[in-house]
């Protein structure tokens, strides 16, 4: 049986388009290996920045008054002899504070107005564009291709703690910082990759700078 000169034209120009994809999408991949990483890092890196200005500026709108959470025990010199945390109050601060923060990241991660500070920080909350032309690492390429947008969502409710340093400041003086720490775990997408950020955010609540020296078993 004779094969026709027009099947033998059709198979060839098959096999012909089938190099071609091969080859095609052997590109992509390789393409991929190399873009998937960047746009990874670069989303880890945005949604990092992103959430924690969000808390940042979410906690700034909780009045901490220093005085409500903590008081100084003198002897009758004037020196400091005890220094006494309101546990209770600053329990209080953080609970508000994980509240306004995890209200804060749930607003701009929708593109809604946040209640807390009435701002609207990102349109359809997309926290990042990027050309697609950026990760070739050519500065002729950087402005082409598709928007990369970048999107973040919050995975769990945030967590937190506050924590008490004291270190000497200065000459017979000490330096008392109450830090406000929040962790939240964040899903980062893109039309190429979902992948997870844990954030940790560390906020001074109080700074605060006593004269005269305390006793060496509060600096411990």
């Amino acid at each position: 049986m004779c094969i026709s000169a027009k099947v033998i034209k059709r198979i060839v120009i098959f096999f012909i388009v089938l190099g071609f994809l091969g080859q095609a999408c052997l590109l992509v991949l390789r393409i991929n290996d190399k873009i998937y990483p960047q746009v990874e890092e670069m989303a880890r890196v945005e949604a990092a920045n992103a959430a924690t200005q969000i808390i940042k500026r979410s906690v700034s709108t909780i009045e901490v008054n220093p005085s409500e959470c903590m008081s100084f025990l003198r002897d009758e010199e004037g020196n400091i002899i005890e220094v006494n945390y309101n546990t209770y109050t600053m329990n209080q601060i953080l609970s508000e504070c994980l509240h306004v923060a995890e209200t804060s990241l749930d607003a701009a991660s929708s593109g809604q107005m946040d209640p807390n500070t009435k701002m609207i920080y990102y349109d359809k909350g997309v926290i990042y564009s990027v050309n697609l032309g950026y990760f070739t690492g050519i500065a002729l390429f950087s402005r082409i291709g598709p928007q990369v947008d970048i999107h973040m969502e919050v995975m769990n409710s945030c967590s937190g703690e506050i924590e008490v340093n004291s270190s000497p400041y200065g000459i017979n003086s000490t330096l008392i910082q109450i830090d406000l720490i929040i962790t939240t775990q964040l899903l980062v997408v893109t039309p190429f990759l979902m992948t997870q950020a844990p954030i940790e955010c560390r906020i001074p609540l109080v700074i605060q700078i006593v004269q005269g020296k305390l006793p060496d078993y509060i600096m411990d």
